[in-house]
């Protein structure tokens, strides 16, 4: 492996997010607590971009790091392992130049992953229809486990002030499912009216197995309406 980027821990639902570049510029992801979509990511760096790593590669090498923990666990860390170097640290912390320069690519790289799905989920909202709806993403099967039998939402007013929390029911058997590609499941929001000046939020918790065999908990996020941007 070329380089990887690693984030992981923090409270539940911990993060679990993972990026591996091989020599030939080849991107895989992992993402399991996420705005949008959760899953398995791939895609190809181009020539130029994979240049734009290599040198930063080369030049964070040697530079010297300490994990600066925040307080006491759980907190989030992340690591980057370049050249048979392993570096380690907080989100928060301030990095060397060198190191700051590859971190923040790896992330970049990270983003423009999702863009790429190979297998996930995804939660999004449909105004048209006034419901939230799940997706299955990618060429591959998805296989989950819904270990909630609700999503929890709040509705925010155009001054970000808390309006209305509640549950919405999921409306899907419990237990591990494996869905096919193009699998879709509504849920309508038959008593939550979304303004245009007010902000929707919604969250979903669940299990999901990646190509490792292993089940991660996940967590997929919508939000709707005004935003908080």
């Amino acid at each position: 492996m070329f380089v990887s980027y690693h984030r992981s821990g923090g409270p539940r639902p911990r993060s679990d997010e993972l990026v591996e570049i091989d020599d030939a510029g080849a991107a895989r992801a992992r993402r399991v607590v996420a705005i949008g979509r959760t899953g398995s990511f791939a895609f190809q760096l181009d020539a130029a971009a994979l240049a734009s790593l290599r040198k930063a590669v080369s030049g964070a090498a040697n530079t010297p790091v300490e994990l600066q923990a925040p307080g006491r666990p759980p907190y989030e860390t992340e690591e980057v392992t370049a050249g048979g170097e392993l570096f380690r640290f907080h989100p928060g912390q301030k990095l060397p130049r060198p190191l700051y320069t590859l971190a923040n690519r790896l992330r970049g790289i990270a983003e423009e992953a999702m863009e790429h799905p190979v297998s996930g989920i995804e939660l999004t909202f449909d105004q048209p229809h006034n419901a939230v709806v799940l997706l299955a993403l990618g060429a591959a099967p998805v296989a989950v486990e819904w270990t909630a039998d609700h999503l929890a939402y709040d509705l925010f007013g155009s001054g970000q002030a808390l309006l209305q929390s509640g549950v919405l029911p999921l409306g899907l058997s419990p237990g591990r499912q494996v869905l096919q590609t193009g699998w879709r499941h509504a849920i309508e929001l038959t008593s939550i009216t979304v303004a245009e000046d007010q902000t929707f939020q919604a969250k979903l918790h669940f299990s999901m197995t990646f190509a490792d065999g292993r089940a991660r908990d996940c967590q997929v996020t919508v939000i709707a309406g005004k935003g908080w941007f």
